[in-house]
This record gives structure tokens, C-alpha cells and sequence, in this order.
């Protein structure tokens, strides 16, 4: 490996080793990285500072402010109309570890993304021919297929499709979702096997987006929020219908609430996101449910 390329390898592992969120063996979180080059899966990304915005990586050598970028913990803008991004390197280890991945186990990705993800969870099952990765972008796809190839990963199962109705005919051990939904599509539940893993980012509208683990158990899944985070939305038959993606429950007490005319209680200058997502949650959004929301609820502490 070159030295220029294996010193900014070195740099992003040492800062992701780091994150306090980050439950990885270390030795296991460095053999996952350098197995797969992340320079490999960027062919352009965004930035400001460049003459029109974005920036041509070099192939197959990037430059070394090019490597400094692409091996930094940050998410890249890759493609614009429709978007699509390159997520931040630190938030994509943390939600691999919460899929608890292992060799042998079967993965879906719904969001292929530019692929590296895809690779990445090659790397951890052992196995490309395992990884099945869905996306609505027909030519991201095909790119990510590429990219893929370049890094050796050649038999992993890539589609282009509605990744909110699965991968017909199959079941899985773990479920990634990197892209925002606003709820659950009931085939992601369905193509679990019995204790399988979902990890997703939940669309809550204007608090970010919590990352969702759920584990399967019968008919059910349960979890818990895991972090926050901030993915663009889920689109296909299960993208939201509107921007304000939690509506208020019509029950006829709340209904008799929102059309009175509200009491105003001031919130101190900064409360927590927590209390913004419990209030969203219960169907108040943003200025309009702050000020209403004291009527007849309270933030729960922590």
C-alpha cells in the first residue's frame, strides 16, 4: 500500500478508535477499514471551496488533499438532483455495531449510497455473496457495482428498486436502512429472521433523526433509540407525504385542545432534543406545538 494513502488510513482509524460511541473491537474496526479503501467508492463530492463546487476525484491516484478529505470523519455530498451522499464514516461504524455483525449472517442495505457501506459489511460477514443492497438510483447502483469490483467485492447482490418493500423473496439476519423513514414498512419486519436486527434512521421532522435498533421476537419488534443523526429522507411508496411527517393524534381531547386558543408557558431559551423529539412524538410540531403543548403535557426529565 502506498504510504501517502496508508498514513491517512491510519489517521481516520486512530480518530474513529476514538468515539466513545463506537463499540468495535479496535483490531476488528481497523481490519474492516483497510480492507475496504474508502477513496475507491468516491468518484466526486462537494465542497464550497472548489471553483464550481465540486471536486473530480483523481483516478486511480487521488491527491493528497483529496485523500485528506475523503479520510476524514465527515459525510461527503456525492451527487446532487436527486441527492446523494457519502454518510460520515463514524456514524456508519456505530450503526454497524448495533447490527452486531457477524460472520455468516445475512445482510440487506436498503440505500446503497456509493457502496462502500455495502463493502464494509462484506468485510464483517465474510462473505460478499451475503450482502444484498437496494436503491431507487438506477446509475448509483451501477456505480456502486464499480466500486464495489475495484475493491474486490465483485458477488455482492445489488438492485435497483423500492427499498421499502425488501428483496422479494428473501429473509435476513440483520436489516440496514441509511436513509430516513418515517415509519416502518411492514415487509422490513417480515424478511427478519427470528431474532434479526433492524437498524434504521426514524424521519421525525425538524429534531434530526434517531437511530432506531430493533430486534425481532415473533410477530414484534422491539428496541431502543441508539443516537442522533441526520439522513436525507426515504423515497419510493414509503417516503413521507408530507414534510411535517408526524401529524397530531385526533383523539377528541387533544382535538378540543389544538382548537382552543392557547395558554403561551415559556420554554427556557434552550431545552433539550429530547423534549423537541417527545413532543414531536405526540404530534406537536415545532412553534405551534411548543406553545400548545403545555396544556396537557409534560416533557419527561433526562
Amino acid at each position: 500500500m502506498d504510504v501517502g494513502l496508508q498514513s491517512h488510513m491510519e489517521r481516520l482509524f486512530t480518530i474513529l478508535a476514538k468515539r466513545r460511541g463506537l463499540q468495535l473491537d479496535r483490531d476488528r474496526l481497523k481490519e474492516v477499514l483497510f480492507d475496504v479503501p474508502r477513496h475507491l467508492f468516491i468518484e466526486q463530492y462537494y465542497d464550497h471551496k472548489a471553483p464550481d463546487g465540486i471536486v473530480q476525484v483523481a483516478s486511480p491516484k487521488p491527491t493528497e488533499k483529496q485523500l485528506e478529505t475523503i479520510y476524514s470523519d465527515r459525510g461527503l455530498m456525492i451527487r446532487e438532483e436527486p441527492h446523494s451522499a457519502a454518510s460520515q464514516p463514524g456514524l456508519i461504524f456505530e450503526m454497524l455495531a448495533d447490527l452486531e455483525l457477524a460472520r455468516g449472517l445475512k445482510v440487506l442495505e436498503v440505500g446503497t449510497g456509493s457502496g462502500w457501506n455495502a463493502g464494509l459489511i462484506a468485510s464483517s460477514v465474510g462473505d460478499d455473496r451475503l450482502v444484498y443492497s437496494i436503491d431507487l438510483q438506477t446509475d448509483l447502483v451501477e456505480k456502486a457495482r464499480n466500486h464495489l469490483c475495484s475493491a474486490g467485492f465483485n458477488r455482492v447482490n445489488l438492485r435497483a428498486g423500492d427499498g421499502g418493500f425488501g428483496w422479494h423473496g428473501e429473509t435476513f439476519d440483520r436489516i440496514i436502512v441509511t436513509v430516513g423513514a418515517p415509519d416502518i414498512p411492514p415487509t422490513w419486519g417480515q424478511s427478519l429472521t427470528e431474532s434479526g436486527v433492524l437498524v434504521m434512521p426514524l424521519k421525525t421532522g425538524g429534531v434530526g433523526d434517531p437511530i432506531l435498533r430493533l430486534q425481532k421476537h415473533g410477530n414484534r419488534l422491539t428496541g431502543r433509540f441508539t443516537r442522533w443523526a441526520g439522513f436525507m429522507n426515504l423515497q419510493g411508496n414509503f417516503r413521507s407525504p408530507s414534510e411535517d411527517m408526524l401529524e397530531p393524534p385526533w383523539e377528541p381531547v387533544v382535538e378540543a385542545l389544538l382548537q382552543a386558543e392557547p395558554t403561551p408557558v415559556p420554554f427556557p431559551t434552550s431545552f433539550g432534543t429530547d423534549c423537541a423529539f417527545w413532543l414531536r412524538l405526540n404530534g406537536l410540531p415545532n412553534d405551534r406545538g411548543i406553545q400548545r403543548a403545555t396544556r396537557y403535557a409534560h416533557c419527561p426529565a433526562g
